[in-house]
């Protein structure tokens, strides 16, 4: 790194005393150029702005993930080109052939309205060229005034691999979003400006403060003196609270698993015409007691180095047209039915508004009849279960997600229904959006990236509003059991998982460890032994023989955990449908620390979330150990 650091400043020095040796030729040629003309020097005063070195970001520990590095530009000024149209022929040549170059491409630049009419403007015609490139260049075409190197500073970004590209964002230039530039005093018309995730949010600290510096110039536009009349200030550098090495780990866990609930899903020759399966996941851990994220990772995603270095358009073209969208970050921004990780929500409603108790025993023969309201005579409506689990109380109910308790707790019996069990008075929709919405769904969560969904928490008057339907008993049933039109991102159920972990607090969560903020946090308005019932529910569904969270659960340690597979898209031919996975946990029992949650597009909740969140928990135990 050091040795690097040395090539790289000798290079600066061997480039600038070369452009001070061009320089000195110009202002020769340009000083008796003019005293021919003019017999004197016409000068003015010009204030040119110095941009400011923009702050490095960190992760907790301290390793590199975005840094400032040293490049070069090659600029053409048109009015120092030779007079004599065979020596202008013979430099355009010289000029396309050493900075590999199209001749007709140059020609055809040279003939624009904006050089004809403003020949001393210079006009890049390289970008992001090595030191080495820079010496090679400067060496052959120095004796041409027409041509010139100027130092410039980029963006490098080093989070490939690790499903972190979209916590830290990218950069882009100010006039490709604002060509006016009327909004911002600090910048220039061509200072670059971050654009997405922390890049963007904490613009105000990286960015620094422009210098200025004045010059003498002529009329040509060449500089004569120059003196400093305001230093740049740097920027401040960003500490994350992502632990790096966590979050490769759990990355390279996602992507195996993600790929295995692809090969356990039905055939490609049996989808019906929806192509192949989307490569697409996040996962989230959350520290519940502060709120700070430890990882956030996404896939599909992108190499935000492609946004700083102009040789790469083919690539930022590809992503950009991507049908795939991997722009898009399924951690805050992906949209799916929490399934049966919503289910302990619903089980807590009900102890605190009394609708049911630990002891609340009901019994799952495999499916629900639901009468038709509207016709009597009519096929009854059929609620499945994932299994007929027979009489359940409360505990087994969360350990084997039954889909019929859930039904049950939510809505209640069907009319004319004989209870199979205890006679449960359903929690309703809109006490189910009430401690939805306690438990931050339905809401931005607040964290520092640009993009964030809010998700969807249905009522009667949303349905009826927006889709023009009258709210049914089923949709109460699939709201009990964390479908229909409910609708949550990963980073939404790390929040829920957190405050399920600390004992009710919802948390705000954070991803910069270093610039001082105001905790932020809500009190969920539940019992604490009605929290400690759902965790303890939680921890035998991850540790019993017969949990659907058993596999999320690590060696040695113990966790709660709740599984969810739900149901997306059309239904196909046979009546099945697509399914994601998730699972939510917190641990490590008794004392969780963390919070971890696992979205699988195309998969299981029990068999591919799940051994993703025992990866998570195992990679973060041992470092803590260590």
């Amino acid at each position: 790194m050091k040795q690097s650091a040395r090539i790289s400043i000798i290079s600066v020095i061997l480039i600038t005393s070369m452009l001070l040796g061009v320089g000195a030729i110009l202002k020769k040629t340009v000083i008796e150029s003019t005293r021919i003309i003019d017999n004197e020097v016409l000068l003015q005063e010009v204030i040119k702005h110095i941009e400011p070195v923009r702050g490095n970001v960190f992760d907790k520990n301290g390793e590199l993930l975005a840094e400032n590095i040293s490049s070069f530009e090659v600029v053409l000024i048109p009015g120092f080109f030779p007079e004599d149209a065979d020596e202008k022929h013979e430099f355009l040549e010289l000029l396309a052939s050493t900075a590999s170059l199209d001749l007709t491409w140059l020609n055809s630049l040279l003939k624009s309205d904006l050089l004809i009419n403003n020949p001393y403007q210079p006009k890049v015609i390289k970008r992001d060229i090595s030191s080495r490139e820079a010496i090679r260049l400067g060496t052959l075409l120095n004796k041409y005034p027409a041509f010139k190197i100027r130092p410039i500073i980029r963006r490098r970004y080093h989070v490939l691999n690790s499903g972190l590209a979209h916590v830290i964002g990218y950069m882009g230039r100010l006039d490709s979003i604002d060509p006016t530039n009327k909004t911002l005093s600090n910048y220039q018309r061509t200072s670059l400006i971050g654009l997405s995730g922390i890049e963007a949010t904490q613009e105000q600290y990286l960015r620094g403060i422009m210098g200025e510096s004045v010059s003498q110039q002529d009329v040509t536009g060449r500089s004569y003196s120059v003196r400093p009349s305001k230093s740049s200030q740097a920027g401040i550098d960003i500490t994350l609270t992502i632990d790096y090495q966590l979050q490769v780990q759990g990355f390279k866990s996602l992507q195996k698993y993600i790929q295995a609930g692809i090969d356990d899903a039905r055939d490609l020759s049996l989808r019906e015409g929806r192509g192949p399966y989307k490569h697409e996941g996040a996962f989230v851990v959350m520290d519940v007691q502060t709120g700070e994220l430890l990882a956030l990772a996404s896939t599909p995603g992108y190499d935000p180095n492609i946004f700083s270095s102009s040789d790469r358009s083919v690539e930022l073209n590809a992503v950009l047209s991507d049908p795939h969208q991997p722009l898009v970050s399924r951690a805050t921004m992906s949209l799916e039915p929490p399934g049966s990780t919503f289910k302990p929500l619903v089980a807590l409603a009900a102890l605190e508004i009394g609708t049911a108790n630990p002891n609340t025993r009901i019994v799952s023969n495999g499916e629900l009849l639901v009468p038709n309201m509207y016709n009597p005579d009519a096929e009854p409506a059929v609620f499945r279960d994932w299994y007929p689990h027979g009489s359940l109380d409360m505990t087994r109910a969360i350990v084997r997600s039954s889909d019929i308790y859930f039904y049950i707790l939510a809505g209640g019996w069907p009319p004319d229904t004989v209870p199979a069990g205890d006679d449960v008075t359903g929690l309703g929709p809109e006490n189910i959006s009430t401690w939805a919405s306690y438990f931050g769904f339905g809401m931005s969560t607040g964290v520092e990236i640009t993009t964030e969904s809010t998700g969807l928490v249905p009522s009667e008057a949303w349905k009826n509003d927006t889709l023009n339907e009258s709210w049914t008993l089923g949709d109460t049933y699939q709201f009990g059991i964390g479908q229909g039109n409910l609708l949550a991102t990963p980073l939404q159920l790390a929040v829920y998982a957190g405050a399920l972990a600390n004992g009710g607090t919802r948390l705000k969560p954070t991803v910069i460890k270093n610039i001082d903020r105001s905790p932020v946090s809500e009190k969920i308005p539940a019992k604490n032994e009605n929290f400690s019932f759902i965790r303890n529910a939680m921890v035998a569904a991850a540790s019993g023989p017969d949990g659907t969270a058993r596999r999320a659960k690590p060696s040695n340690y113990k966790i709660g955990a709740k599984t969810g597979t739900a149901e997306f898209g059309p239904a196909y031919s046979d009546g099945t449908y697509d399914e994601h996975g998730l699972v939510i946990a917190f641990g490590p029992i008794p004392n969780p620390e963390i919070a971890v949650v696992v979205y699988i597009k195309h998969g299981n909740g029990a068999y591919h979330a799940s051994p993703v969140a025992k990866d998570i928990f195992e990679s973060y135990l041992n470092s803590r150990v260590e």
